[in-house]
């Protein structure tokens, strides 16, 4: 069986409608990491990545772009020409699931915006979502599903009175 290398990865974005544009996207491992920076056409702070690699213990590569258009046509060659080669797996929250996600279903819209083809390819995916919040108190939903509670029970019999 051949070992995945994991890949953490996650995006920001200026909002959460399809018009909204990519900011950052990253790429996290255990001996580096890769962040795309959309700086719209405004130059950030001179010294930007070194006050990263200063703070962070494995080096990170940044690399500015002055549209989401530039962004997007980087990482796509970042992706075919690094991570489709090796033996990887991306990891998330929250990043695509059976019912949701947010990051790769974002990132398919804005490519399809700007006409590029998908890069990720068939690399493997994981999402941790669904794992944190069965094991971990994330929210009241979940506290009530790891008692073994069922919810929609106790609200029918009157002991919780939603507002």
């Amino acid at each position: 069986m051949i070992q995945l290398t994991t890949i953490a990865f996650d995006i920001e974005t200026t909002g959460f409608e399809a018009n909204d544009e990519l900011t950052v996207i990253g790429f996290d491992s255990t001996v580096s990491s890769r962040v795309f920076l959309n700086i719209d056409g405004t130059p950030p702070q001179a010294d930007l990545a070194a006050r990263l690699n200063d703070t962070l213990e494995t080096p990170v590569q940044l690399s500015l772009h002055d549209s989401e258009q530039e962004l997007l046509n980087e990482l796509a060659t970042f992706v075919t020409s690094t991570l489709i080669q090796r033996d990887a797996k991306l990891v998330a929250y929250n990043g695509e699931r059976w019912n949701g996600g947010f990051d790769l279903p974002f990132l398919r819209t804005r490519l399809c915006t700007h006409g590029l083809e998908w890069p990720l390819g068939t690399l493997p995916y994981v999402d941790v979502m669904d794992v944190f919040e069965t094991r971990f108190n994330t929210s009241e939903d979940t506290e009530w599903r790891l008692r073994g509670t069922n919810r929609r029970r106790i609200e029918r019999t009157g002991s919780i009175h939603r507002q």
